[in-house]
């Protein structure tokens, strides 16, 4: 490992950040050229203003966010752009900029914003151009990754809701149906303090509190009102309805704001885990039934048992829900992925951008 410290210059002698052009939407025409906002792409022009490579960021609004573009664009008057390399690598600018901390010079104001005579005078590292080159190249094969796994993520979850549209959608006028009080009870076991609280989520179901990212409000006073939920239970919010019934996997208990239900008959919980998330359910099945729901109004309990589900023999349900639990694992597995990528592309940036680590080249 070379331990010769890289030299520190002035952001301005590295990288001279330009505002960028006004243009209105009226006054834009159709065109091949991207527009490039505090946001990213915004639309299309008819003409460029800048010669790619180019780098650009938010100047207000987005602040930090930056963008390495391939194409000749036009970068908004959000935005600033890197007018000169001063024989920079493009791309290894473009890494710098984002492990740059822009919103400590965020303006104390409404709408963030940052100046680029402020910026101009940051101190940054700037290793010889070989040494750019050779991080910029390593920092792309991990940006390279990132893409194909995002697109292999969208592809696998086009695919899981094929599947649903398949074997549950398409399925759901051949099977028998019973009016939900007949598959479900709801069941209010309470004054249990010694269980795990257990929060209700859109997106991982009924889960542990402290599974949760972030601050988690207590709740306000005694549990004693809280219910007791079961692993294989479900939970609906009558009083918010949001479109869904969640499915838990956990023993807790959960806020007296839901209502449990737990099935009577026998049942392939995984299917109904499903079904309930389903297109078919929320706009079918519920918003027929339960006209009130169109307009976002609370439920009610016999609301919900009047509404007839469909009851697949025990057989089927256990082959559909194999498949869409396979499929659904191997997003899961992939966004696992996606997430460990991420953190070894932060992880590496923090090396090579301050100098701590080198690349042989």
């Amino acid at each position: 490992m070379n331990n010769k410290v890289w030299p520190q210059k002035q952001l301005g002698s590295v990288a001279t950040l330009q505002r960028g052009f006004d243009l209105p939407k009226t006054q834009r025409r159709e065109g091949a050229c991207p527009v490039i906002s505090s946001g990213g792409l915004s639309g299309y022009h008819n003409e460029c203003k800048v010669k790619a490579p180019g780098v650009v960021t938010g100047r207000y609004g987005s602040v930090g966010e930056v963008f390495y573009v391939e194409q000749n664009f036009w970068p908004h008057n959000t935005t600033l752009w890197v007018k000169d390399f001063h024989g920079n690598d493009e791309k290894f600018i473009y890494y710098l900029l984002v492990f740059f901390n822009f919103k400590r010079f965020s303006d104390k104001t409404g709408v963030p914003g940052v100046n680029r005579n402020d910026l101009h005078k940051v101190k940054v590292v700037c290793p010889p151009l070989t040494q750019q080159k050779a991080i910029s190249g390593l920092l792309s094969t991990w940006d390279s990754a990132i893409r194909k796994t995002e697109r292999l993520i969208e592809e696998k979850e086009k695919r899981f809701t094929w599947l649903l549209k398949t074997l549950i959608n398409d399925q759901c006028q051949r099977w028998k149906h019973l009016r939900s009080e007949k598959i479900f009870e709801s069941v209010s076991e309470k004054n249990c303090p010694d269980e795990e609280l257990l929060s209700v989520t859109q997106d991982r179901g009924v889960i542990p509190r402290h599974m949760l990212e972030g601050r988690v409000m207590s709740p306000d006073g005694s549990t004693e009102s809280y219910k007791l939920i079961k692993r294989g239970d479900f939970v609906i919010s009558l009083r918010s309805f949001q479109g869904g019934v969640e499915y838990s996997e956990y023993r807790g208990i959960v806020s007296p704001a839901y209502t449990v239900l737990r099935n009577k008959l026998p049942i392939h919980t995984d299917f109904y885990r499903h079904f309930f998330k389903s297109y078919i359910f929320i706009e079918k099945y519920l918003r027929i039934a339960v006209i009130g729901i169109r307009d976002g109004k609370q439920i009610s309990m016999p609301d919900f048992k009047s509404v007839k589900l469909p009851y697949p023999p025990i057989d089927d349900q256990k082959k559909i829900a194999t498949v869409l639990n396979a499929a659904q694992k191997e997003i899961g597995l992939l966004k696992r992925k996606l997430d460990l990528l991420k953190k070894q592309k932060r992880g590496l940036m923090q090396k090579l951008l301050t100098g701590r680590w080198r690349v042989k080249t």
